[in-house]
C-alpha cells in the first residue's frame, strides 16, 4: 500500500478584490482576452452558464496551460471563490508562489491536503511532481478526486460558484470515473470543475455533455473534430477555424442561461502576469525585464520543471532583484557560465554588468 505525505511549501494566499465581468452587460467575471473580430474585452462569468463546468482542449503548445494559469492567478486575487489545482509536474509553482499555497505530495505518511471547501477564498495546488512513478501520481490524483467527491455531501447546496477545481492533463484520470462523477454532482454545491486535455477524444462523453463551456485551442486530428461535432456545440464551419488557430487563440462555446449557445473567438489569451515588471539591480545599474519575458527565457534555459520553479520562486513577489544574487542562485542550480550569460543577454542585460555581477557572486562564495 502506497501512502502519500503532503507538506506545505509556500505561505498562505493573499486575497484582494477583482470583479466578475461579462463582455456584453454585467461587467462581471474573469478576464480572458480580447475578441478576435472586434477587439472587445471578454470575461468568463460562471454565473451566466447553465453549469459552471469547463472543458479545455487543444494540442501541445496551443495555449491551454497558459489559460489555466491565468484563471488560477485571476481567481486567486479575486476573493470571489477559492481554487484548487491538480498539478502533475510542478508547473503551477510560480502562480501559487505569488498568489496561493502549494502542497507537495511525496511517499510517506498521509497528512491533510489542500482544502476544497468553498469559502476558503484562496488558491492551493496539489503538487505531484515529487512522485517519480506515473502510476503513483495517478493513484494520488484519483484519491484526491475521490475525497473531493465524497466531501461534496458535507457542503451546503448553492447555485453560486464558491470553488473551482482545475485539472490539466485530465486524460490521466478521465477513465477512472471520479472526474465524471464530479462533472455530474459538483455544480449543486457551488463547485466548478475545469478540465483540460490535448485531445477531445480523451474526454468521456459524460464530461463533454456536462460542461457548459468548451474552450477549443488549435486541434488537427480528425478524431477530435468528430468528437466536437458529436458534442453538438461546435458547428461545422467552426472546425476549419479551430484547425488554423494560432498560439494563444481559442474559441469559447458556452451554454448560457436564457440565451442559448454563445460563441466567442479570442484573439489571444491575456496572461495574468503580462504587465508585471522586474528590475535587476547592482553596482549602480538597473535593468527592467517583463516577467513574461523572464518566463519564456527560463523555459529555454532549462527543461527541468523543478529548476524553473526555483528560478521563478526566487523572483516571486519582488520588484527588485540583485543581479549577483540571481546569478549565485543560478550557479547553485548547476547552470554554468556558458548557459547563464546568453540567458541574461536575452533578458536585455549588458555584458559589462553581467561580468561585474558574476565576479561579485564568485566573491560571495
Amino acid at each position: 500500500m502506497i501512502s502519500f505525505r503532503l507538506s506545505n511549501s509556500y505561505a498562505a494566499a493573499h486575497g484582494v478584490f477583482i470583479g466578475r465581468q461579462s463582455e456584453e452587460t454585467s461587467l462581471s467575471g474573469i478576464y480572458i482576452g480580447k475578441t478576435a473580430r472586434f477587439g472587445l474585452p471578454f470575461f468568463l462569468d460562471f454565473e451566466d452558464l447553465v453549469s459552471p463546468h469547463v472543458a479545455v482542449v487543444g494540442m501541445t503548445g496551443s495555449g491551454k496551460s497558459y489559460l489555466l494559469k491565468s484563471l488560477v492567478a485571476r481567481a486567486a486575487v479575486s476573493g470571489a471563490f477559492s481554487v484548487t489545482v491538480l498539478d502533475w509536474n510542478g508547473e503551477y509553482s510560480e502562480v501559487l508562489g505569488a498568489f496561493g499555497r502549494e502542497y507537495a505530495c511525496s511517499r510517506g505518511k498521509a497528512q491533510q491536503g489542500p482544502s476544497v471547501a468553498p469559502g476558503a477564498r484562496a488558491a492551493a495546488s496539489f503538487n505531484l511532481s515529487k512522485l517519480a512513478v506515473h502510476a503513483e501520481k495517478v493513484e494520488a490524483a484519483r484519491r484526491m478526486l475521490s475525497e473531493v467527491s465524497q466531501g461534496l455531501g458535507r457542503l451546503r447546496q448553492q447555485s453560486r460558484v464558491r470553488h473551482a477545481l482545475i485539472l490539466d492533463e485530465a486524460w490521466k484520470v478521465a477513465s477512472g470515473g471520479e472526474l465524471a462523477s464530479l462533472f455530474r454532482e459538483a455544480r449543486k454545491y457551488g463547485v466548478a470543475v475545469i478540465a483540460a486535455s490535448q485531445n477531445v477524444c480523451d474526454m468521456p462523453a459524460e464530461i463533454l455533455s456536462n460542461a457548459a463551456c468548451i474552450v477549443a485551442f488549435r486541434l488537427h486530428a480528425e478524431s477530435d473534430f468528430a468528437a466536437l461535432r458529436n458534442s453538438e456545440l461546435i458547428r461545422e464551419q467552426e472546425i476549419a477555424r479551430i484547425a488554423g488557430l494560432g498560439v494563444g487563440s481559442c474559441l469559447f462555446v458556452m451554454k448560457a442561461k436564457g440565451s442559448g449557445i454563445q460563441r466567442v473567438a479570442i484573439d489571444r489569451v491575456k496572461g495574468a502576469f503580462e504587465s508585471r515588471l522586474l528590475m535587476f539591480t547592482g553596482d549602480g545599474m538597473e535593468f527592467v525585464v517583463k516577467l513574461e519575458k523572464l518566463k519564456r527565457e527560463t523555459e529555454l534555459l532549462s527543461y527541468d520543471a523543478a529548476a524553473r520553479s526555483r528560478i521563478h520562486g526566487f523572483v516571486s513577489g519582488r520588484k527588485e532583484v540583485d543581479l549577483a544574487s540571481f546569478i549565485g542562485m543560478l550557479r547553485s542550480l548547476g547552470f554554468g557560465r556558458a548557459s547563464v550569460v546568453p540567458y541574461l543577454r536575452r533578458l536585455g542585460i549588458e555584458d559589462a554588468c553581467i561580468a561585474r555581477a558574476y565576479s561579485e557572486s564568485s566573491a560571495i562564495e
